[in-house]
């Protein structure tokens, strides 16, 4: 299976939502091309997002392949409880995860926040620049965090959104609030730990 042509790493969304055009084709009973429309809506940032998280080429390939056949397979039961770009990245986040737990030894792993070894001990930074230096420590942290601040900040989820990536779409309003609220305590953590580091890294 190719991938689509022009990928980016942080694409700029300007097609618009193929929704309708798939709910069109779904009601015909036209099941074997209606997930490439999905794929050619949302292939690219999707594998982007893929990127972006594990920052492994290799292993996004394998994992957007993943996406592309489960789209494939799961679209014709898709209830349309929640955007079909979210319903997308909700599977890709499945499969992220599923492989976070297939290797864990990996970059990504179970590890939490507090357990992150200090950059600092293990790299040597002083001919490196900040940003790059921040960008190693965004490498460290676990890979559930990865996938939250790239859906919060370089993707612009609304966390009703996030929260049914998280836990899924078909997920009763209680657990979807529940879960929203947990992962915007998780985002204030985070950008305050990514903060105290960016302080830390000027005074060095």
């Amino acid at each position: 299976m190719s991938l689509p042509p022009t990928i980016h790493p942080d694409p700029v969304l300007t097609e618009a939502s193929p929704e309708a055009e798939v709910k069109e084709r779904l009601a015909a009973g036209d099941r074997a091309s209606v997930w490439e429309l999905v794929v050619q809506a949302y292939g690219a940032e999707i594998y982007g997002f893929v990127v972006a998280v594990l920052d492994d080429g290799f292993e996004a390939e394998d994992i957007y392949a993943g996406v592309c056949n489960r789209v494939a397979a799961d679209l014709p039961s898709f209830a349309w409880t929640c955007a079909l770009r979210t319903w997308a990245y909700g599977i890709a986040r499945k499969e992220l995860a599923a492989r976070g737990r297939a290797a864990p030894g990996r970059v990504g792993g179970s590890r939490t926040l507090h357990e992150l070894p200090d950059p600092t001990s293990t790299v040597s930074f002083r001919p490196i620049e900040s940003r790059a230096r921040m960008t190693v420590l965004r490498r460290r942290l676990p890979r559930e965090d990865r996938v939250l601040l790239v859906l919060r900040i370089a993707r612009s989820f609304d966390w009703p959104d996030i929260a049914k990536i998280a836990i899924g779409w078909d997920a009763n309003a209680l657990d979807l609030a529940r879960e929203a609220r947990r992962l915007r305590a998780r985002m204030a953590e985070l950008r305050s730990v990514l903060a105290r580091a960016a302080e830390e890294l000027v005074t060095r």
